[in-house]
């Protein structure tokens, strides 16, 4: 973007053709020593969590898309993914990945109000076909999205943070989102109405313009 002078992406393990890595050392630190805006996207947005809390000084501001402090349900958390649905995801990254990737992606833009036409092809824009991610990746995601419980530390993250969500996230509950705005001290919020767990794919403009309007105030 314009208002930015160099924009790095990052794989995670696993995706995009980079190699595997245990899960503890997923997104583990950030290079070199210049502070940054960090986006991150559902599991993403997790990790860059755990990076605030860990490089804080490298990090000015943090834009969390679709993300969660704790993205399982438990009894003290309703606003995670029911258990059921959760096993169902373990089975398949076990026995078929690429079943469960084409289950993520559908859920990715349910309730969006685009044409069937066009969430196909943003279905199949968002995989690598060269490199998808792999099998093992798929089961350490998951592993990390059951273990990971960021809540008791919320309060410790001082950076300024920008949480984007769509109402209509069928992955991560908008609730969720709603839940890091009132725990992270320095936190605002913008939802879609009508988006669901990818509103940088189903609404750009206006996730970019948000994006721009949010960074020149950093």
């Amino acid at each position: 973007m314009s208002i930015w002078p160099a924009a790095h992406y990052i794989d995670l393990p696993g995706h995009g053709g980079a190699p595997d890595a245990e899960p503890e050392n997923w997104l583990s630190t950030l290079p070199g020593e210049k502070p940054v805006l960090l986006i991150g996207w559902s599991l993403g947005g997790m990790l860059a969590l755990k990076l605030a809390l860990k490089q804080p000084r490298l990090i000015k501001g943090l834009v969390l898309i679709a993300s969660t402090a704790k993205f399982c349900q438990s009894d003290d958390w309703s606003a995670g993914c029911p258990a059921p649905l959760f096993r169902a995801f373990e089975r398949q990254a076990a026995t078929e990945p690429e079943r469960l990737l084409r289950r993520f992606f559908a859920l990715m833009l349910q309730g969006d109000e685009l044409a069937p036409s066009l969430k196909i092809r943003l279905q199949r824009s968002c995989v690598n076909t060269a490199a998808p991610p792999s099998a093992r990746a798929m089961q350490d995601g998951l592993s990390l999205l059951q273990n990971m419980d960021l809540r008791p530390h919320l309060d410790r993250i001082r950076i300024p943070c920008l949480i984007v969500h769509g109402r209509r996230d069928a992955i991560v509950p908008l609730a969720a989102g709603e839940y890091l705005c009132e725990h992270l001290p320095r936190a605002e919020m913008r939802c879609f109405e009508t988006a669901g767990h990818a509103p940088f794919l189903s609404h750009t403009k206006a996730f970019r313009k948000i994006l721009e309007e949010w960074c020149q105030n950093l």
